[in-house]
C-alpha cells in the first residue's frame, strides 16, 4: 500500500502574504583571472556588482540550474564543487570530490539533480567524466574520456539531457558524449572543414548545436549541428579586424545569437532565421565570455584586456554598461534570481513535496521546497522522524520518508 504524504501549507500561504518585493530579475556570476577564491556577482536589474561568494581554491568552471536556485563551480585546486544558494548568494556547502581529481569544466543536467564533471585525476593521469547527485554528493558514475586539454574547452549540454557537447579548442575538435550509456561514448562530430578551431558551443531549444569556429587563421563562422552531428550550414562572421570568435551564446528562444571576440573590440548578433549578422556598438575591449540573461533583455561579456563585464542592450545592441570586477573575466552565467521567502520569526516553512506519495514501508526520497531551512533541521512525517534529512541550500532539503500507515501525513520542518 502507498501513504499520501501531503504539505502543510498554513505557514507558507503566511508567507506569501506578507511576501517582499520582488528580486532583481537576474544574477550574473562572474570567474576570473584572480586569484581569489570567490565568485563574482553582478545584478541585471540595476546593471552594478553585487558583491562576491566565497567558493573553493582556484574555481574554473561555473555552471547553473534553469531555475537560478543553485549554482555549481569546479574548483581545480582543492577536489571539490561549491554549490551556491542562488537566493542567498552565499556557499551553502561544498561537494568533496577527492584530491586525487581535479574539477576543471562542469554542467547541470536539465532537472538539476545532476552534475556532469570533467576532472584530471592524478592517480591514473587521465581524465574522466563523472556523474555526480547533487542531493548526496556521491559519485554514481564514472568513465575515463579523451584527453581534453583543460582550460581550452567549453561544453554545453542537450535539452534533454541526454547529449552533452565539447569544443575544445586545442585539438580542433566538437566531441558529443552520450549520457544515456555506460562509460559516456564519445564521438568527434567536427565539421568536415581542415580549418576548424572551435571556440565555444551551445545547445537551442530544439536541440540544434551551435559552434562558434575561429577559422585558423581563415575566416571565421557559427557552425549549425543537428543533434546526431550532421551538419546544417555554417554562417560567416564579419571580418574580424584582428579579432576571432571567442563564445556563443543564445537567447531564450533561440532566435539570437550571439558571438564574443568579433569583430575586433566587439561583438556579432545573429538573427538565426535570416543568418544576417550585425555589430555591437560601444563596447570598446576584445571581448571573450558571453551569456544572455534568462528573459533575454541582457547580453553580458567578459572583456579580454580589461577588468570588465560589458552589458549590452539585444534590442539596440549598444553598451549599456561597464561594470568593474577584480580581474579578466574567465566566465559569465546568468540565471534568475530566486525570491527568499521570509518566515514569520525565521521559522522553516514547507511549501511542496515531491513526489507526493510514497510506500508504506518507507525509504522513498523526496524533495522538500520551502523557506529557512538551516543545518540541524528536523523533518517530520505525522510525529515521525524522516529516516535520514539533509538540507541542500536555503529553500530546498532532501528527506527518506520513514515506515507508516497508509493515508495522508502532515510533513513538517522543524528547527
Amino acid at each position: 500500500m502507498r501513504a499520501r504524504m501531503l504539505a502543510w501549507l498554513a505557514g507558507a500561504i503566511a508567507v506569501l502574504a506578507g511576501a517582499p518585493a520582488a528580486a532583481p530579475a537576474a544574477t550574473a556570476y562572474v570567474l576570473t583571472c584572480s586569484c581569489a577564491d570567490v565568485v563574482e556577482v553582478i545584478d541585471t536589474a540595476t546593471r552594478s556588482h553585487a558583491g562576491t561568494i566565497g567558493v573553493g581554491s582556484m574555481p574554473q568552471a561555473i555552471a547553473v540550474t534553469r531555475d537560478g536556485r543553485t549554482a555549481f563551480t569546479a574548483n581545480v585546486g582543492d577536489g571539490s564543487i561549491s554549490v551556491i544558494d542562488g537566493a542567498t548568494r552565499t556557499t551553502a556547502r561544498t561537494i568533496a570530490l577527492g584530491d586525487d581529481l581535479a574539477p576543471f569544466a562542469l554542467a547541470v543536467s536539465p532537472d538539476g539533480a545532476t552534475l556532469w564533471v570533467f576532472v584530471i585525476n592524478t592517480d591514473i593521469a587521465d581524465e574522466e567524466l563523472l556523474a555526480v547527485d547533487v542531493a548526496s554528493g556521491a559519485i554514481v558514475d564514472r568513465a575515463t574520456v579523451p584527453f581534453f586539454a583543460p582550460g581550452f574547452e567549453q561544453i554545453a549540454i542537450a535539452p534533454a539531457g541526454d547529449r552533452l557537447y565539447a569544443a575544445v579548442t586545442l585539438t580542433g575538435q566538437l566531441l558529443r558524449f552520450d549520457l544515456t550509456q555506460p562509460g559516456f561514448p564519445s564521438v568527434d562530430i567536427s565539421p568536415a572543414d581542415p580549418n576548424f578551431q572551435p571556440s565555444g558551443v551551445t545547445v537551442a531549444p530544439n536541440g540544434t548545436v551551435y559552434v562558434s569556429d575561429a577559422g585558423n587563421g581563415a575566416s571565421p563562422r557559427v557552425w549549425r549541428l543537428n543533434p546526431d552531428g550532421t551538419t546544417i550550414d555554417a554562417i560567416p562572421l564579419p571580418d574580424p579586424g584582428g579579432g576571432a570568435p571567442a563564445g556563443v551564446a543564445l537567447d531564450p528562444a533561440g532566435a539570437r545569437a550571439w558571438v564574443s571576440g568579433t569583430p575586433a573590440d566587439e561583438a556579432t548578433e545573429i538573427d538565426t532565421a535570416t543568418k544576417a549578422t550585425a555589430a555591437t556598438t560601444g563596447v570598446g575591449g576584445m571581448t571573450m565570455p558571453v551569456a544572455v540573461s534568462p528573459d533575454g533583455d541582457a547580453i553580458l561579456l567578459g572583456a579580454l584586456d580589461d577588468p570588465l563585464v560589458y552589458v549590452v542592450d539585444p534590442q539596440t545592441r549598444a553598451r549599456v554598461a561597464a561594470i568593474p570586477v577584480a580581474d579578466t573575466p574567465t566566465a559569465i552565467v546568468v540565471a534568475p534570481t530566486p525570491p527568499r521567502p521570509a518566515a514569520v520569526g525565521g521559522r522553516p516553512v514547507v511549501r511542496s513535496v515531491s513526489p507526493a506519495e510514497g510506500p508504506a514501508t518507507g525509504g522513498q526520497e523526496v524533495r522538500i521546497e520551502g523557506a529557512n531551512f538551516a543545518t540541524g533541521v528536523r523533518v517530520l512525517f505525522g510525529d515521525t522522524p524522516a529516516a535520514t534529512a539533509r538540507v541542500v541550500d536555503f529553500n530546498t532539503l532532501v528527506a527518506t520518508t520513514p515506515p507508516g500507515a497508509a493515508g495522508p501525513v502532515r510533513v513538517q520542518v522543524v528547527a
